[in-house]
C-alpha cells in the first residue's frame, strides 16, 4: 500500500467540492516527532462522495498525487 499525505487544508477543500458520503473505518497515524514511534488508531472517516460527472474531476486531480 502506497503512502500519500494531504494537508487540512486540502482535505477540506476537497470535502467542500465533493461532499461527503458513508462513513469507512481508516488507519490514521499520529506523529510523536522525537518522543517515539508513530501511533496508528483506526477512525471512521466519511468518504468523499465521488458519483456522476465528479468522477473525471477527481481522476484528473489524482493524476498529480505522488506516493511518499
Amino acid at each position: 500500500m502506497e503512502t500519500f499525505r494531504i494537508t487540512c487544508q486540502s482535505a477540506g477543500t476537497l470535502a467542500n467540492s465533493y461532499g461527503l458520503g458513508k462513513l469507512e473505518l481508516s488507519a490514521i497515524e499520529y506523529s510523536q516527532e522525537e518522543a517515539g514511534p508513530p501511533i496508528s488508531w483506526n477512525r471512521s472517516i466519511p468518504i468523499l462522495d465521488i458519483i456522476g460527472n465528479k468522477v473525471q474531476r477527481w481522476l484528473n486531480f489524482v493524476q498529480g498525487f505522488r506516493p511518499i
